[in-house]
């Protein structure tokens, strides 16, 4: 977590980049209302495979707590993902003049790509076409 000091008497400012991403399979089978029913509470993005949402502070807790209250699973139908922490790792874990990485993130129904100082996540059964700055 990255948090600033913003006084003399050190108080601090968590800042956080926080993505959810659930697979909208399991929110038509297992979200009371299905997935037009989660879509309706919480107005998040999907595409015909996956629904995300990207927060800056603490604003996840009650969507995690709703998927969680509806019998969905951590990594099995939904993960949460914090962006700051998961880049931090995949630089410190590149070698210097690495460009390209396929990277591990915990779930077989993602992707993740590190390509050019960029990171890349999409649902595991689509082909996307990525381009990054650095193309």
């Amino acid at each position: 977590m990255l948090y600033l000091a913003h006084s003399a008497e050190r108080k601090r400012f968590k800042c956080a980049f926080n993505s959810l991403i659930i697979r909208n399979e399991s929110l038509a089978k297992l979200y009371d209302g299905g997935l037009q029913g989660f879509m309706d509470k919480h107005r998040l993005f999907c595409n015909e495979n996956i629904t995300v949402g990207n927060f800056m502070g603490d604003g996840i807790d009650a969507i995690v707590d709703d998927l969680i209250q509806n019998a969905m699973k951590m990594d099995e139908d939904f993960i949460f993902l914090d962006a700051t922490r998961l880049a931090f790792n995949v630089q410190l874990g590149l070698s210097p003049i690495a460009l390209k990485k396929d990277v591990n993130i915990g779930v077989d129904w993602l992707k993740c790509k590190y390509d050019h100082g960029e990171i890349f996540i999409w649902y595991a059964d689509d082909k996307p076409e990525i381009k990054t700055t650095a193309s």
